[in-house]
């Protein structure tokens, strides 16, 4: 399986689909802004995919922030979505994920900010974990349709 999104400490690699069938190239998003680029001039495709990159973005976004507080952690982590949120402001799995980051963080905001960023994270990564399952499902569904060596 070719993974489509990849994270790790240095932000988020994804396809370049803009280069596919002929070229398979990763581009490197370290950061919310790069995020919001990759998503703006259609670098991922896919209603899910954007979605999932979104919560990648809100993650990335949540590392810089330097809050003392909650408010303000939160103040910061809106503005972040918002210019997400323009990037494709018909994706509706853009904006569902958007909503569910914001909500782990107002739902979780007793934690440390810390702790609190990790979580986001954990969060744009469980988002992908079920993109990937669902994908699955529909492939083994398919796959009845499909004769061999067709």
């Amino acid at each position: 399986m070719v993974e489509t999104i990849v994270w790790d400490e240095r932000g988020v690699r994804l396809i370049d689909q803009t280069l596919l069938p002929h070229t398979k190239k990763f581009i490197s998003c370290p950061d919310y802004r790069s995020m919001a680029e990759a998503i703006r001039s259609m670098r991922i495709r896919g209603a899910p995919a954007i979605g999932v990159a979104a919560a990648f973005g809100v993650a990335l976004g949540a590392r810089e922030i330097q809050a003392r507080d909650f408010d303000s952690f939160m103040e910061q982590l809106e503005q972040i979505c918002r210019q997400l949120a323009a990037t494709r402001p018909t994706a509706v799995n853009l904006f569902w994920a958007l909503e569910k980051m914001k909500h782990t963080a107002v739902a979780n905001k007793h934690l440390p900010l810390e702790q609190l960023k990790g979580l986001l994270e954990a969060e744009a990564k469980e988002m992908l974990a079920d993109d990937v399952a669902a994908n699955r499902r529909m492939g083994v569904f398919g796959s009845r349709f499909i004769k061999d060596g067709d």
